[in-house]
């Protein structure tokens, strides 16, 4: 007979499971944005999921929310995002409206939390799917509560989490490459089964249904994985049909979900985004994603420890991580030479952001087999540690307005604004204390008076703030700046 209490949960894990759940719901209510900004990531995908399910229809010129980011295509307007994340949320919005009476028009701030959630869970999802693939190799030579706090800490630290307050592509992308890795590990142990290779083309395709240049790099790097791993010619050519079949499946998806969205399959987004490829200053613009004013490595320090990885001996490294850091390679290599608006209204390079857990994975993997952490530990502590507030500073709006690159018209004030640790930093101050110490140096000696004041107005603008807006107004009139040389008081 079944003893039952040998496969129920411990008192404690029960304990343990609630204490975790209730601290997510928490941190849920307290981070997950209720409004929309004018960014168009936010914007363009939010104008279908409300035409779709209330007005019945894919044209977004009856919308409640005004985009930039849209096309024009056989007479009808349309959103421009690719379509597989936007139905997914046109779904779970049929369900508030249909099920529940919840819309945009009755309860918007409700609605709109309940949207975030969802990506707000992919965050979550992520650690969780961190947690496994770190098991795998880390499970013989660190503890239970050591392999969840680097999972804690893979998402904390990375703008993964300061974006899952909103809706947009990024946070699902990180998901899927967690998910990616997991499924590698699988299929190297198992010799890449018929299966393996299917599931790993379509997890390809979704990422490709992500983020197109994500999508296609490492849909390109995990086809050589598939390949050249052992067996005869014939089973290589039936993994390589396997793995196309699941990708081809993805691919017919996003085809076929344009099509019935527009009229045509293939995506907006190529007529409505064609970047300056040729006025570009093509090493300004690859220092300043990197390591400048919106740089990944200056907004998630920790990564460049990845540079130890190269260097060192450690379980994971393996066909897997040369696939999954070559792709990363090739993805940053793409992402400079392909765009040239710095990500448009967003809080450091956006395009990077799924990148951080996977480069996080193996150096936490690369730091665990050394007892003697040393000078390099401490300063890779540090690094997370900025990391963190990097992060969290990034929830207060990931879709801040600031310079985007060849869209930014020569002579704007936004050319001034490019960092958006610093002016998110800029708008708390001025919320909270706007004449404090810290917040006269950042209007008064950073930026100045003039462009502070006009990205404060645009800022809150863009926030829907109409308090923030005439709050700017009479502060502008009746500020006196401190003259150079003269102390903040």
């Amino acid at each position: 007979m079944t003893d039952f209490k040998n496969i129920l949960p411990s008192r404690r894990s029960l304990w343990i499971g609630g204490a975790a759940v209730l601290l997510f719901l928490t941190a849920a209510c307290f981070f997950v944005k209720r409004d929309v900004t004018e960014s168009g990531n936010e914007s363009s995908r939010l104008a279908v999921v409300q035409s779709l399910v209330d007005n019945g229809t894919f044209d977004i010129r009856e919308s409640i929310f005004h985009t930039p980011d849209k096309a024009v295509y056989r007479g009808g307007l349309y959103g421009d995002k690719p379509p597989l994340l936007t139905w997914l949320t046109a779904g779970w919005y049929f369900v508030l409206a249909k099920g529940f009476g919840l819309t945009f028009e009755s309860h918007f701030s409700l609605v709109m939390f309940f949207i975030n959630l969802l990506y707000f869970l992919t965050a979550a999802g992520t650690g969780i799917l961190f947690y496994l693939a770190y098991t795998r190799y880390a499970g013989g030579f660190t503890s239970v509560r050591t392999r969840a706090a680097v999972s804690a800490l893979a998402v904390l630290s990375s703008l993964v989490f300061s974006y899952s307050v909103t809706i947009n592509n990024h946070t699902p992308c990180a998901l899927l490459l967690m998910l990616l890795l997991l499924q590698l590990q699988k299929a190297e142990s198992a010799a890449w089964r018929i299966r393996d290779s299917f599931f790993c083309g379509v997890t390809a395709g979704l990422i490709f249904n992500c983020e197109f240049v994500l999508g296609g790099v490492y849909g390109l790097s995990v086809f050589v994985l598939c390949v050249t791993a052992s067996g005869e010619w014939r089973t290589r050519i039936r993994r390589a049909a396997a793995y196309a079949a699941g990708g081809a499946l993805l691919l017919a998806l996003e085809a076929g979900m344009n099509a019935v969205s527009y009229g045509s399959p293939l995506p907006l987004y190529l007529l409505s985004h064609k970047p300056d490829m040729v006025h570009k200053d093509y090493l300004r613009y690859a220092w300043d994603i990197l390591f400048g004013c919106e740089g990944f490595f200056l907004y998630m320090p920790a990564c460049l420890f990845l540079f130890l990885v190269l260097f060192r001996r450690f379980p994971g490294k393996d066909r897997v991580c040369a696939c999954m850091l070559s792709g990363a390679l090739g993805a940053a290599l793409l992402f400079a030479v392909v765009t040239s608006d710095y990500g448009g209204f967003c809080y450091g390079f956006r395009f990077l952001i799924p990148l951080a857990p996977v480069l996080l994975f193996y150096v936490f993997l690369s730091f665990q087999v050394r007892r003697k952490k040393g000078l390099c530990g401490f300063l890779f502590a540090l690094a997370l540690f900025w990391g963190v507030v990097a992060s969290l500073t990034g929830t207060m709006n990931p879709w801040n307005s600031g310079y985007e690159g060849s869209r930014t018209q020569p002579g704007h004030f936004r050319e001034k604004v490019r960092n958006g640790f610093l002016s998110n930093v800029l708008v708390f101050t001025f919320d909270h204390a706007p004449r404090c110490a810290f917040s006269r140096f950042l209007i008064d000696r950073v930026y100045g008076k003039d462009i502070a004041f006009q990205y404060l107005y645009e800022e809150y603008k863009n926030r829907h703030s109409a308090d923030g807006m005439e709050r700017v107004i009479r502060c502008y009139e009746t500020w006196d700046p401190v003259p150079a040389g003269e102390p903040a008081p």
